[in-house]
């Protein structure tokens, strides 16, 4: 799987965040539905703390934060 390298927050869609789940196998049945993001401050970075929800049909260690 060719791996997209996230440049900024607006590049982290559902379908990528389900993509990268289901790699790691936090994610083994169902989708990322959608996530609300929660900025963080930093000087030299940029970070944030995405709240995840996934579709009803999702298994696996479904990671919330």
């Amino acid at each position: 799987m060719t791996e997209k390298i996230i440049a900024s927050l607006a590049d982290v869609t559902p379908l990528w965040l389900t993509a990268m789940l289901t790699q790691s196998g936090a994610l083994q049945h169902g989708a990322v539905a959608a996530f609300e993001v929660a900025r963080g401050r930093g000087n030299w970075s940029a970070n944030a703390r995405l709240t995840v929800t996934y579709t009803p049909d999702a298994q696996g260690a479904l990671p919330q934060h």
